[in-house]
């Protein structure tokens, strides 16, 4: 087996040349804090319009029913549609069923002003 094919963990390790994970896509119903709810492994959620003011943060609880605390959740920012702001992308406190994410918009004087999309994938 080539060396491309082996992904290996600290739990162990899995062999295979393919394999498929379960996406979807979710949009925030109302506002930018609503809360999300998925149930895929992976996917991209989809952000109302951000309207965080510089140097300030947003947080939204996204609900899944797999998540627990020792889980790793690994998500970035793959499209932001505005023109001014600097966001960046936290997650915390994971817990049974849940995670916070945390959009900071690290510049000195714009705010946030557009929608953004963020990829996630849950081990």
């Amino acid at each position: 087996m080539s060396q491309s094919s082996r992904i290996k963990y600290d739990f162990g390790s899995l062999n295979l040349n393919k394999f498929s994970i379960d996406k979807a896509n979710v949009t925030q119903a109302t506002s930018n804090t609503t809360a999300v709810s998925i149930t895929t492994q992976a996917g991209i959620i989809t952000t109302q319009s951000m309207t965080t003011p510089s140097n300030s943060s947003t947080q939204f609880t996204v609900n899944h029913p797999s998540v627990t605390v020792n889980s790793v959740i690994l998500a970035n920012i793959s499209n932001y549609a505005g023109t001014t702001g600097l966001p960046n992308l936290y997650i915390d406190n994971p817990t049974t069923g849940s995670f916070v994410a945390t959009v900071q918009n690290h510049h000195t004087s714009g705010s946030l002003n557009g929608a953004m999309k963020i990829s996630y994938f849950i081990l």
